[in-house]
């Protein structure tokens, strides 16, 4: 491997190749093998190996930069390297600006990972070795919720960032209703925060009472603090959304 990387020495700008980065517990992640471009397009970052990053492993390399970990936080990964090319991971509440360890002089934002409210990894796969991944939570209901039982009527801003990074626009949600009488439809729309153009209506079912009904995953854009709004047809519709996965550009 190392023979082919230093055929491609001085990467052209933003290249990344590899570096995947993938859930190995609930306290760590594993980053492997690639190459890439460093934030500021000045030096190459090879990692010939794998590295894991722990949250238990404080101010450090291969841990988190600065701080204590904090439940219900999402975190980025970022590769770091000196001058003498060692190459290490670290987990930053920043995506732009790490606190990186003494004698590393570059780094590169990688991917990210989100820290539960019981101070629990959340588990996810990944998919692509350049800069475009899609990213997909694996866990079930309640770990991405973003909104329980809403029933505002005039649409109502929902915060997504505590699963979605400051580098996607859109994201795909599973999106569930239920109807408390069956004298009205149930009725939801969405629409990127604060956008007055034309409301996404995703659906409206039957009348039936006290049913939750479950829909296809919806990608819906977002606003540029991960927003969105949403609002239901009536009082007696009830809605939850959850954070399924998303399109990253690294």
């Amino acid at each position: 491997m190392s023979g082919i990387i230093e055929a491609f020495r001085n990467l052209p700008g933003g290249h990344k190749s590899g570096l995947k980065v993938e859930y190995t517990s609930v306290t760590s992640v594993t980053i492997q093998a690639g190459i890439c471009r460093d934030s500021t397009d000045s030096v190459d970052i090879e990692l010939a190996g794998t590295k894991v990053v722990a949250i238990t492993t404080l101010g450090a390399a291969n841990g988190l930069d600065t701080g204590a970990e904090a439940a219900l936080t999402l975190y980025y990964v970022h590769i770091i390297s000196k001058d003498d090319g060692t190459t290490d991971g670290l987990l930053s509440l920043s995506r732009t600006n790490p606190t990186k360890p003494s004698g590393y002089t570059a780094f590169r934002h990688i991917g990210h990972v989100v820290n539960s409210g019981t101070s629990n990894f959340i588990d996810f796969v990944t998919e692509g070795l350049g800069r475009d991944v899609r990213y997909h939570y694996r866990e079930g209901t309640l770990s991405t919720r973003v909104l329980s039982a809403g029933s505002a009527t005039d649409f109502t801003a929902v915060d997504c960032s505590a699963f979605v990074p400051d580098n996607a626009r859109t994201a795909d949600l599973m999106i569930f209703v239920i109807n408390s009488t069956s004298d009205v439809f149930t009725l939801i729309t969405l629409r990127p925060d604060s956008n007055t153009a034309t409301p996404r209506t995703l659906f409206q079912t039957d009348k039936t009472a006290n049913t939750l009904r479950s829909f296809t995953t919806a990608n819906m854009p977002l606003s540029v603090t991960q927003t969105l709004d949403y609002k239901v047809g009536n009082s007696n519709n009830a809605a939850i959304l959850e954070i399924a996965s998303m399109t990253l550009e690294l």
